[in-house]
């Protein structure tokens, strides 16, 4: 049925009861190492006491013709990256699963004894559904408070300081280090983390290409990748119930297997998850799901609006503030100007117009949301809302081309802001389509605020030749828009350099970065937060043209410009820090960084 490193296991029959079994015989490799065979009998002794549906129990073992065996029950079923593949998964059937695993390793956990080779082809799943956990040759047994073992000794603890046991791809940063005295239930934690977090995202929380010396080093400094960027999806609490587990340091991943398991069922109840802090609004909105009856569609419109107020209707209040600024500038003009009293009055209609047009798209777009969340009549996520918002402006748009195109452009700037990049991809799109046909299209810092809002969704969602043709069309305007330096147009100018950097195209975006420094230079001086951040931006060029020296220097101009301008307490200067850390550490020098990182 299966070989590994100190058995090999074969089916077979028990006469006397008439059923299947597994037998694992030791191999004579094995016999050889004294640890080996202790460990051998160890596992017996460790299983022998278990008894969970979800554990593979021992029926007899002993020694025939100096061959140490066990029999253990047969489970027909298959490996639990066969049974449920990594990343294609349904992400709630993935839960479930996992709740089960804690389940027995929770009992086992209760009962003193760790496993610590937890992985996907020791978990069998059989035909039900129901998991089971197989080979504990390295199991080790807890000790209680007291100091004592739990449930009786088990003679020898195979594992030496400085010895590896277990498999890399799941083992915790203590096993990586060799440190086995310390590991402990949260060690097990961790490698059932890194389990789902696989399941889920199709991916391992660690890097495994490269040398061992590598890896050892990326399992025990390297952070994961968040979830969500691995499958679209994903939503916040999902991230969070992922990354805690698979913390660095123990003391920061759940506590037990049951903890792990008790809150991936809150999440599943729409509960509040332990794993990140929830805030009141947090709080009001799971209260809502569990309680829809409860709960009236006045209520849940009040709160969605403030949910979304700061990042949906800024840019409506924003466009009616510049209006109402534009009106009086007019009006001034034409008290200053009486020989262009005919251009003042175009002025002055031009900028009523305009506020007129964003009162009227503040009340379309407050209908929308509003809607949206009636034909619920109950609490929905901001995803949600934004999503079925969009929906139905795509089913009963407003009746003019240039308010439909105006709403879109908020409607998708904000989906970019929540994370929704394909459905924010759709507006903007559209919203350049619809003013484009209905020719209304006019080059404008609006227009130009589109096209970059555009690229910039392009390029979150990883699509970077595409996102490169929008930041090249928003730059071009910009530039015939400020003829000259204009802060716009060192935006763009970064953000462009940034998507040809990703494309991998270096001296492109040297040449880029370095354009957007020296106008900021000329804008704002030479001490300032923009210029810093420059900087910052192009240490990261030199770094990833394997120009050390030019990189660090730049990383450090950065961060002490930032100190002087902001202080140390910005979250600019932690910025800096951190970037500054994170070079320090990929060369190598591990007491430079954890000064920064401090």
């Amino acid at each position: 049925l299966g070989r590994g490193g100190m058995g090999v296991v074969f089916e077979g029959y028990q006469q006397s009861t008439g059923r299947r079994v597994a037998i694992k015989f030791m191999l004579d490799a094995a016999l050889a190492s004294e640890a080996a065979r202790k460990r051998f009998e160890r596992e017996v002794e460790v299983v022998a006491r278990l008894q969970h549906p979800g554990i593979v129990s021992i029926i007899d073992s002993g020694v025939r013709k100096g061959k140490y065996f066990y029999v253990m029950e047969y489970v027909e079923g298959r490996p639990l990256d066969l049974a449920m593949p990594a990343g294609q998964c349904n992400i709630h059937d993935a839960f479930r699963m996992m709740i089960q695993i804690c389940d027995a390793v929770d009992y086992a956990h209760q009962r003193g004894i760790l496993h610590r080779d937890l992985k996907p082809s020791n978990i069998i799943v059989d035909h039900a559904g129901q998991p089971h956990l197989l080979d504990f040759g390295l199991a080790k047994l807890v000790e209680d408070d007291d100091g004592k073992e739990g449930h009786g000794k088990l003679g020898l603890t195979m594992s030496q300081p400085g010895q590896l046991l277990g498999t890399i791809a799941y083992m915790s940063p203590e096993q990586a280090a060799g440190k086995n005295e310390e590991t402990s239930v949260r060690t097990d934690v961790y490698a059932l983390g890194a389990i789902l977090f696989e399941l889920i995202t199709g991916e391992l929380p660690i890097r495994m290409g490269g040398s061992l010396k590598e890896i050892l080093h990326w399992i025990a400094e390297e952070e994961p990748t968040l979830p969500s960027k691995l499958r679209k999806g994903l939503d916040r609490d999902i991230d969070a119930i992922l990354l805690k587990p698979v913390e660095k340091k123990p003391d920061n991943r759940y506590a037990t297997a049951g903890e792990f398991a008790a809150d991936i069922k809150r999440y599943l109840a729409h509960e509040p998850i332990i794993a990140r802090r929830v805030g009141p609004m947090g709080r009001s909105w799971r209260w809502v799901q569990r309680n829809r009856a409860l709960s009236t569609a006045i209520a849940v419109a009040s709160v969605t609006l403030v949910a979304v107020s700061t990042a949906l209707i800024l840019q409506i209040l924003s466009e009616t503030k510049r209006a109402n600024d534009e009106a009086k500038n007019a009006k001034e003009q034409a008290a200053i100007a009486r020989s262009s009293a005919a251009e003042a009055d175009r002025q002055k209609s031009k900028a009523e117009d305009n506020l007129k047009r964003a009162q009227e798209n503040y009340r379309i777009l407050s209908n929308i949301l509003k809607s949206a969340v009636d034909e619920n009549q109950a609490a929905v996520s901001v995803d949600k809302m934004l999503t079925q918002a969009s929906d139905r402006l795509d089913k009963t748009p407003p009746s003019t081309p240039q308010t439909e195109s105006d709403i879109r452009a908020t409607l998708g700037e904000t989906m970019m802001r929540f994370g929704l990049f394909r459905r924010a991809i759709a507006n903007l799109s559209r919203a350049v389509e619809v003013s484009e046909k209905a020719g209304l299209f006019e080059e404008s810092p609006e227009s130009a605020e589109v096209i970059h809002n555009l690229a910039a969704a392009y390029w979150w969602d990883g699509q970077y030749d595409k996102a490169e043709s929008y930041y090249v069309r928003s730059l071009d305007m910009r530039r015939r828009l400020f003829p000259g330096d204009h802060r716009d147009i060192a935006l763009s100018l970064t953000h462009l350099a940034a998507c040809r950097l990703r494309q991998g195209r270096v001296p492109e975006a040297k040449e880029l970065y370095t354009e957007a420094l020296d106008m900021r230079r000329r804008l704002f001086g030479q001490e300032h937060e923009q210029v810093a951040a420059s900087l910052n931006n192009l240490a990261k060029c030199y770094q990833e043209a394997e120009d050390d020296a030019t990189a660090e220097s730049l990383f450090r101009q950065a961060l002490e410009m930032i100190t002087r301008v902001k202080g140390d307490k910005d979250d600019g200067t932690a910025a800096a820090s951190y970037n500054l850390a994170s070079f320090l550490l990929e060369r190598g020098d591990a007491a430079g960084a954890l000064d920064h990182f401090s």
